[in-house]
């Protein structure tokens, strides 16, 4: 297509000349699709173009104005014209009543003269497709297309008011506050198109329309489509005026084309005038393309310099520098709701406008002194239950770690060990699984508590071992020596348990690989002292019956030999020693009760219970995580995937993972040990990170759509803003929430052997803090990403119901169900227990729904931390110092986060003098 003005080649389907911004006739002759020269239209609708090939304004009817259905014709049987809106290039819009309905409609005719033309009636019909795609309050409706006497029409919203157009030119410019919320509305009913895909393309005042109610709403989609469908012909459609460079050079037309024509609505609603004037096309044109809009301000005294910020971002040259969406728009002016103005948009709010809503977060003075008191007062309930009703305060710890080390090396040297021999040593606590199993049968008779407050049968151990060579652990992704990694293999290793008063429970040494060789095969050995062993276990080996050996011990021996009796912590149990030696000295001790598994032989017995909670467990686990693979897939398509958040995230829980294998290895300085279990270490912490990434990236988006008040608080955290007052009233709110989670587990051990007369078992709280400091750190920074991945796991979960079951309510009742399932299906049944597990997981649930992620993952790190740490009231006991420089640790962090809460404010407000009058007040 030739140019009549320069000449110049034009794209076919082009409107406009790329050279001199020239309105172009259709190649056919035929009248252009739109309106594209026009500059000031009026009333809402396309005033007549003068330019060639335009449609002409009107077509002579019947009427006496000109229009083509005079007032009362009934059109289509169910129509009764009212009167004439409005008529432009884009057709003819009358005012009719739907008499099947009993409401007021607007019919949008086609002008006379291009109502037969195909791409004309194409373009009607795409107007009703795209319009019926978007449900907004903020968006005329359009209901349906329909013919009358051979003319094609469309029914829509009738909106009893005048356009934005009309209205600035008549009052000027509006008061701020009705700008900000006209401007609100506006950017509401675009991005509620923009969620569907659509481009408007013909964004101005004239297609803003202001009801009776004075709201806002958008109308004129004949040029609206699928940002996918349009092409670079399509780039010239729309008013000049109104569009962006990008689209006045023939490039591409995106979202942020309509953002530029939002920014020219925008200045045209806070200023009173359009950013660009001229006398032609081709001027306005250059003004676009060349310079910048002058500034609001310099002509309008007291302008809003937010606002000012806003419009000119709208207005930039370049695409990529305006806000990325009409509901940041909408952020970013002064006051407001921008959360609430996307939920309602039906979008998806940013990363960074969920971390900008919401309030402040502050504390009231009232409210923080409930909430520290409420800690305070949990965090004693806790101390004086733990200190009676934990397991540490049941058996007898009377030794430290470095006493039971000694006693250990004596014993060793007892036997007649060379020391001088020893390369690598290692210890730990640990809990005998059998024991308590045993104690847990619910018809066993006796009092669990009073075998364990004698230190025998030892619930709770001490092992020791030592080896000629460095120890590197083998197996799994564990880099801690543990009692049977690595393997009790290398000649000369030795393994001693201890309880918790130094008795000997088990000694095990491996024999030589190599006879020497003056020893002959079948000579028969000597016995070795057993006294040295029965005297190191506080036994009296004549108080015991020789017995059959029939305990095969783990190393090769040359005799073996057996005892039964009873201890004096038991009477009435009897026990069996088991023992064997090679070549006189002795390779294997172990005091055996009923309770004593071969576990070697035996498997560990599954109740049903137990059973049917491992199976959900992996069916659930299995089921988020496949799931969550699919949605991060999702979302990363679709683009709305938090990279930046979830990357922060996975980060700090690569780093706490590395820093805990730096804190519990057991490094022995060779390169060969070091390298191999840092990259186990790594490949855990990587595998962690990448689960948390994907669960992240998969979940987020749903929780930001959906109930995004939910992680303001924790998108604050990501951002960096830790010392935010809501940052600060989320942490201490968890850590009421799960100082109490702690504090009613610990109460159903009183609870039940009170009102159902059974023996519960103490709470079994973690070893690592009896082993000394970086232990215990270790400890308390491995429970941060268990705590992240167990809260993520439960929101994931949670919202995995919502989807499958449809009903909120059912997915609530069945999600209580699946927490409260899994907090009692290992123990033995019990009403209260029941009752309490049922109480901790509606508590949870409350916290997941009413409060935050944030608030959920802080509840569940101090319920892992305050349940699994030793307590002691006693100050002189050896592991008391150390437990309570965690609670002190704990509750500094919690003062620290109620200080952030209070955002500034003072506590107490101060008090007025006697006497003294309230500003405003009578002063009687």
């Amino acid at each position: 297509m030739t140019c009549p003005s320069c000449a110049a080649e034009a794209p076919k389907g082009a409107r406009f000349c790329p050279a001199c911004a020239a309105p172009l006739a259709a190649a056919s002759g035929s009248p252009a699709p739109e309106d594209a020269t026009e500059l000031a239209p009026a009333a809402g609708f396309p005033t007549p173009s003068s330019g060639s090939g335009s449609p002409p304004s009107s077509t002579p009817g019947s009427g006496a104005g000109g229009e083509r259905f005079v007032p009362g014709a009934l059109l289509a049987g169910r129509y009764r014209v009212v009167g004439l809106l409005g008529q432009g290039g884009m057709g003819e819009v009358y005012r009719a009543d739907d008499l099947k309905l009993g409401q007021p409609v607007a019919l949008k005719f086609l002008p006379q003269a291009v109502a037969a033309d195909d791409e004309w009636l194409s373009r009607f019909l795409t107007e009703v497709r795209v319009a019926r795609q978007i449900s907004n309050p903020h968006v005329c409706r359009v209901y349906d297309v329909g013919e009358a006497e051979g003319h094609h029409f469309l029914s829509m919203e009738y909106i009893d008011g005048e356009d934005l157009a009309s209205l600035l030119r008549r009052i000027g410019r509006l008061p701020q506050d009705k700008a900000v919320q006209i401007a609100r509305q506006v950017c509401t009913g675009l991005a509620a198109a923009h969620e569907q895909g659509i481009l408007h393309r013909d964004l101005k005042p004239a297609n803003v329309m202001i009801d009776g109610r004075g709201n806002a709403k958008i109308t004129d989609f004949g040029l609206a489509g699928l940002a996918e469908s349009f092409t670079r012909e399509d780039a010239f459609s729309g008013t000049p005026a109104y569009m962006a460079p990008e689209q006045l050079a023939g490039r591409e037309v995106t979202r942020r084309s309509d953002i530029y024509a939002l920014g020219l609505v925008l200045y045209q609603l806070f200023s009173g005038k359009p950013a660009f004037e001229g006398k032609s096309v081709a001027e306005i044109s250059r003004l676009h393309q060349e310079t910048s809009p002058t500034t609001p301000s310099s002509f309008v005294e007291g302008f809003d310099p937010t606002v000012e910020r806003v419009i000119l971002r709208c207005l930039e040259k370049e695409p990529g520098q305006r806000p990325a969406s009409a509901l940041a728009v909408s952020a970013a002016l002064p006051g407001g709701d921008p959360l609430a103005a996307a939920l309602a948009a039906g979008e998806t709010p940013s990363p960074e406008m969920v971390a900008a809503a919401g309030a402040e977060g502050r504390l009231e003075s009232r409210a923080a002194l409930a909430l520290l008191g409420a800690f305070v007062l949990l965090t004693v309930a806790f101390v004086l239950l733990a200190a009676r009703y934990q397991i540490s305060a049941v058996i007898p710890l009377d030794k430290p770690r470095d006493v039971l080390i000694d006693r250990a090396r004596e014993l060793i040297e007892s036997l007649g060990s060379d020391r001088d021999q020893v390369a690598d040593s290692a210890f730990r606590f640990g809990y005998d699984g059998d024991l308590l199993r045993y104690l847990k049968r619910p018809h066993r008779s006796g009092d669990s508590w009073q075998l364990l407050r004698g230190g025998r049968p030892a619930a709770l151990f001490f092992w020791y071992r030592e080896s000629p060579r460095l120890m590197a652990p083998e197996l799994g992704f564990s880099t801690r020596v543990r009692q049977d990694d690595p393997p009790l293999l290398v000649s000369g290793m030795e393994s001693v348990v201890l309880d918790t008063r130094g008795r000997l429970i088990e000694y095990a040494r491996v024999p030589p690989q190599l006879e020497d060789g003056g020893a002959s095969s079948g000579a028969e050995s000597p016995a070795p002292d057993w006294e040295v062993l029965f005297g190191a276990a506080g036994l009296e080996i004549a108080s015991f019956t020789p017995a059959s050996s029939v305990w095969v011990p783990r190393f090769h021996s040359d005799r073996r030999a057996a005892w039964v009796g009873e201890v004096p912590e038991l009477p009435g149990t009897e026990v069996r020693v088991e023992a064997a030696s090679y070549r006189g000295r002795p390779t294997s001790f172990q005091l055996l009760g009923p309770w004593s598994r071969a576990e070697r032989q035996v498997d560990i017995v599954r109740t049903a219970g137990w059973m049917a909670n491992q199976a959900a467990s992996v069916v659930l686990i299995v089921l988020v995580l496949m799931a969550g693979i699919w949605a991060a897939r999702r979302n990363l398509r679709a683009g709305r995937g938090d990279r930046r958040g979830a990357s922060r995230l996975a980060l700090s829980m690569f780093g706490i993972q590395l820093l805990v294998w730096l804190l519990e290895s057991h490094h022995t300085g060779q390169a060969g040990d070091e390298f191999g279990m840092l990259v186990r270490a790594t490949g855990l912490a990587l595998f962690v990170s990448a689960a948390l990434w994907l669960l992240y990236i998969g979940l987020e988006p749903f929780v930001r759509r959906y109930t995004p008040e939910g992680i303001i608080s924790w998108s604050r955290l990501l951002a960096g803003r830790w010392q935010d007052p809501l940052v600060g009233r989320d942490f201490v709110l968890g850590a009421v929430v799960g100082t109490g989670l702690t504090v009613i587990g610990l109460s159903a051990i009183p609870l039940i052997r009170w009102i159902e007369k059974t023996p519960l078992l103490p709470s079994v709280v973690w070893t690592d803090p009896l082993l000394g400091s970086r232990w215990t750190a270790s400890s308390l920074l491995e429970a941060i990403p268990n705590a992240t991945f167990g809260a993520m796991f439960l929101v994931f979960l949670w919202f995995l119901l919502c989807w499958i079951l449809r009903r909120r309510e059912l997915a609530a009742v069945v999600l209580l169900g699946l927490v409260t399932f899994s907090q009692v299906a290992q123990d033995t049944f019990s009403f209260v227990g029941l009752a309490l597990s049922l109480g901790m997981a509606l508590l949870v649930l409350v916290v997941l729904m009413r409060v935050g992620l944030l608030c959920l993952i802080v509840s569940n790190i101090f319920g892992a931390v305050l349940a699994n740490l030793p307590i002691s009231l006693e100050l002189s006991s050896w592991y008391a110092l150390g437990s309570w420089v965690v609670l002190i640790v704990v509750a500094t962090a919690v003062l620290y986060a109620w200080k952030l809460a209070l955002g500034g404010r003072p506590l107490f407000p101060e008090a007025r003098p006697a006497g003294l009058a309230r500003p405003g007040s009578s002063g009687r």
